[in-house]
């Protein structure tokens, strides 16, 4: 193990160039939601000075400044996530009640916005048996995140998706709980997975619907409970996630050694 204060020059200097490169993908994203937002007020401003203003004109700029404003809320959000320090207690959870909460907030989130999953196959495969020590919210905002780029793989626009599935599967590897989750969505080329792994925010969105803030909070928040994310993808064949979690505490963990008695289950599959 090395120490001294040339490790922590080298150790400032990575964490001052992650820094650096976080805080240009945030300014980035806010100018590429801002852009168009100004746009848009500008049309409709021209539009509050006529006499009469032109219904379509409104009918057509309206949804996309909601659009942007929801782009937006959601941004700050993910950003607010992703600084935000992921608490050290840990209680037992039941995984495939995470999944299938995580499941329906992100349903729920695409229904907001009115877009159809219909052609979306959700196949679950996670045994009720598997109990993980989390801090609950990060760790379901996480799966909630992979889930989400899941679907938006399939994306074949704005507002439509293409037939495809999105599989979930889970099991025990010795003091592992590993968590899957696959996609039959569009892939990633060779340089794009090499970006993508670096998980850095604002070169992580690839898709029609994302922040670039998605995937690093669920690596970051994997990574506070000793878990490990990995990732593997082809082109035209798909992505698959793999996220393993300790099943026992990790170092500096507060995890009360027992049995959940009141945690929520969603039966893998059903709503």
């Amino acid at each position: 193990r090395r120490h001294g204060q040339g490790v922590a020059d080298q150790a400032r200097r990575m964490g001052e160039r992650l820094h650096d490169v976080t805080l240009g993908g945030a300014v980035h994203e806010l100018r590429g939601v801002l852009t168009p937002l100004l746009s848009v007020a500008e049309t409709l401003q021209s539009q509050a000075g006529e006499a009469a203003p032109d219904g379509r004109v409104l009918r057509r700029h309206l949804p996309r400044l909601l659009d942007r404003l929801h782009l937006l809320r959601d941004l700050l959000e993910d950003m607010r996530d992703f600084a935000q320090v992921t608490p050290r207690e840990r209680t037992p959870e039941l995984l495939a009640g995470l999944v299938g909460e995580a499941l329906h907030l992100v349903q729920d989130w695409f229904a907001a916005r009115h877009l159809d999953l219909s052609p979306i196959r959700f196949e679950i495969q996670v045994p009720d048996t598997i109990i993980v020590p989390v801090c609950r919210l990060p760790v379901l905002m996480a799966i909630r995140n992979l889930l989400k780029n899941a679907i938006e793989s399939l994306a074949t626009g704005p507002t439509t998706f293409r037939a495809g599935s999105v599989r979930v599967r889970a099991a025990l590897v010795e003091a592992w709980a590993v968590l899957e989750i696959a996609d039959t969505g569009a892939g990633l080329s060779p340089d794009e997975l090499a970006e993508i792994q670096e998980f850095v925010p604002g070169r992580c969105s690839l898709k029609l619907h994302g922040s670039g803030f998605g995937l690093p909070i669920a690596h970051r928040k994997i990574r506070d409970h000793g878990g490990h994310l990995a990732i593997a993808s082809a082109l035209d064949e798909g992505t698959t996630i793999t996220v393993t979690l300790p099943l026992g505490p990790q170092e500096d963990d507060s995890y009360a050694d027992q049995r959940p008695t009141t945690v929520r289950t969603l039966r893998p599959g059903r709503r």
